[in-house]
């Protein structure tokens, strides 16, 4: 089992360039890079620093250092180094997926737009009727009546703006549906509107 493990051990040239970032020690012992250099690199190709994480680095070190005969603080010294590194990989990965998802989140993604005839019958029908001649069940209740839109008057007598405008801002007992339904839903409810005034021509 560690023979098929340790064959695909090829520690990371890369982690060579992580380093630099690691200072001597002070007392004059080589570091676990310079360690790691002088008896892994020779043998190990380069690969990703992301290899293995620090958990099994320090498994494959540890079972490793017996084979390089490293003592026991060089065993300690390239366990730390190579974990460092791949501690460093791993918070890195954490701080892009943060950032991908904070990113994500700024994305404002557009509402579907319901259909000009379903809006016709949540926000209409019931006072200008199915067809749109005004005669909707609570048309009774109003006078004057709800606007006919089959009306060969109305239709040839008003535009896409005035009646964006007359539904935006209300008129007469109709009351406003600004806030109730998007402006661009309103515009598609205005040519709806003018739609059914053509189909009766």
């Amino acid at each position: 089992m560690y023979r098929t493990v340790i064959s695909g051990v090829k520690v990371l040239g890369l982690l060579m360039v992580t380093a630099v970032a690691l200072a001597s020690p002070l007392d004059g012992q080589r570091s676990g890079a310079e360690i790691w250099g002088a008896n892994c690199g020779r043998c190990h190709l380069i690969q990703p620093i992301n290899r293995y994480d620090a958990k099994a680095w320090e498994d494959i070190g540890l079972h490793m250092a017996i084979t390089a005969r490293l003592t026991s603080a060089e065993t300690t010294s390239v366990i730390d180094f190579l974990k460092s590194a791949a501690r460093r990989v791993a918070a890195l990965e954490e701080l892009k997926r943060a950032e991908i998802i904070r990113v994500a989140s700024l994305i404002e993604i557009a509402p579907a737009l319901a259909e000009p005839a379903d809006l016709y019958k949540s926000q209409c029908k019931v006072c200008h009727g199915a067809s749109g001649k005004g005669d909707g069940i609570a048309a009774v209740a109003y006078d004057p009546k709800p606007t006919d839109f089959t009306d060969s008057v109305f239709a040839t007598s008003r535009t896409l703006e005035q009646l964006v405008a007359a539904i935006t801002n209300g008129k007469n007992a109709m009351p406003p549906f600004a806030g109730t339904i998007s402006l661009d839903e309103i515009r598609a409810l205005a040519g709806y509107l003018l739609e059914l005034g053509e189909v009766s021509r």
